[in-house]
């Protein structure tokens, strides 16, 4: 949990204009560097949540002006100006300076069908922690009710006083939960295989997805790279490989492009350094503004709105990506099956409960041994669990390797030989 010191947070309603004092002010950090969240993000009544924004600890000097623009959304993708009835409701946040910058943000909400009583409420939750905490499920199961309580005001206080990522997915978690109840039969017990693809936070991008649609406002930054042959041949359709960044690397596009240079694919684009001579492929970069996950539908719709002059051959759209990016790899290839002529996720994860989407989708998987953020071990469940069906996926283990497995990965000039012995 974040608590600024120096500034406290800064409560802005819509179009609400701060102006700055006469004192010169020192350079202004980046706008993504500002938390942008609902205040709260779960409530009841008719009334919208107000905004928060809140610079971040490392400025000292007064903001520089902004204004602040909400638009908000029903769960029938409906402008409204009051919550009329329980459910789903989304806010689409403009942050923009006196200097015309800007940054979008996208809050989703929920309106509880009654006041919540969180003190008199009472959760009784199992929860299973991480092996490598040493705690026995035993143990955890027989203080399951102590556990449901901290898990109770967890998401009270999350929806409240959190960052924005935590402020907006507690407020998905608990509309995707309260629509699933509420579908046909969503009650009643199941003997349908739980997929994370139907889960709340697939539910609330697909919900976002069409929003995006309807309010013009879909589109990711991106750099995009070309083979060094490109301008010999323009019009010639190329392979396209697809990478997807880490959670360090996200950012509003602009001057934050920058950030993709940082690790993986892009920088070793950028230092022409590491990759075969006669490497073929466009590559396209995408940017992922901060606090976001990747949303396989609205990558998907960015591949397919690229520019023309950008030519690019269908049956050859290839997907990797690192990290966070591991984990879009995984999502986007198993909810658009069809889609990509291979794909090859590094140091990330998936469900290894909905492999049989993708059972003939050719995969190598890359991981350190000694990864601590993301376990090998998750690698291994993807890679098991394809197999079990009768797919052969295949697996590189760097044993001296950490989180950072990418730049051994993408040093591999086999991997794009690999690549491009496939195609859909």
């Amino acid at each position: 949990m974040r608590l600024p010191i120096i500034l406290l947070p800064l409560l802005l309603s819509a179009c609400q204009t701060f102006h700055p004092s006469s004192q010169a002010a020192p350079a202004s950090p980046p706008l993504s560097k500002f938390d942008i969240h609902a205040h709260p993000s779960v409530f009841s009544g008719s009334k919208l949540p107000n905004i928060d924004v809140i610079p971040p600890p490392e400025y000292r000097g007064p903001l520089a002006a902004y204004s602040i623009h909400t638009r908000y959304f029903d769960a029938g993708y409906n402008a409204v100006t009051t919550a009329a009835t329980p459910g789903r409701y989304g806010a689409i946040v403009q942050l923009t300076t006196d200097t015309g910058q800007t940054i979008t943000r996208f809050l989703t909400l929920f309106r509880t069908p009654l006041q919540v009583d969180w003190d008199g409420a009472r959760m009784d939750l199992h929860a299973i922690f991480p092996t490598q905490l040493g705690i026995s499920p035993d143990v955890s199961d027989r203080q399951r009710k102590d556990i449901g309580e901290f898990f109770k005001y967890t998401i009270q206080h999350a929806a409240q006083t959190f960052t924005n990522e935590s402020n907006w997915q507690v407020a998905a978690m608990l509309a995707g939960l309260y629509e699933a109840s509420h579908e046909s039969g969503g009650g009643a017990a199941s003997t349908k295989p739980y997929v994370a693809r139907e889960g709340f936070a697939a539910v609330d991008q697909r919900w976002w997805f069409g929003l995006k649609q309807k309010t013009n406002t879909l589109g990711l930054p991106y750099q995009i790279y070309f083979p060094d042959d490109f301008q010999s041949d323009p019009t010639r359709p190329r392979p396209l490989l697809v990478f997807l960044h880490g959670s360090g690397e996200a950012g509003d596009g602009g001057p934050e492009l920058a950030k993709l240079a940082k690790g993986g694919l892009p920088k070793l684009l950028a230092a022409h350094d590491g990759l075969p001579k006669d490497f073929p492929f466009i590559v396209l970069a995408p940017q992922l503004p901060p606090f976001e996950n990747w949303s396989p539908y609205e990558l998907v719709w960015l591949i397919d709105h690229l520019p023309a002059d950008c030519p690019i051959a269908c049956t050859r759209i290839y997907l990797t990506g690192l990290s966070l990016g591991g984990y879009g790899v995984w999502d986007t290839a198993i909810a658009f099956p069809n889609y990509f002529a291979a794909i090859a996720p590094i140091a990330g994860a998936g469900d290894p409960a909905d492999v049989a989407r993708i059972k003939d989708l050719p995969v190598w998987v890359f991981h350190g041994e000694k990864d601590h953020t993301i376990p090998v071990e998750e690698a291994h469940k993807m890679v098991d669990a394809l197999e079990a069906i009768g797919a052969h996926p295949r697996l590189t283990v760097y044993p001296d390797a950490a989180h950072n497995s990418w730049n051994q990965a993408y040093r591999t000039p086999e991997l794009y030989t690999w690549l491009l012995c496939h195609h859909r």
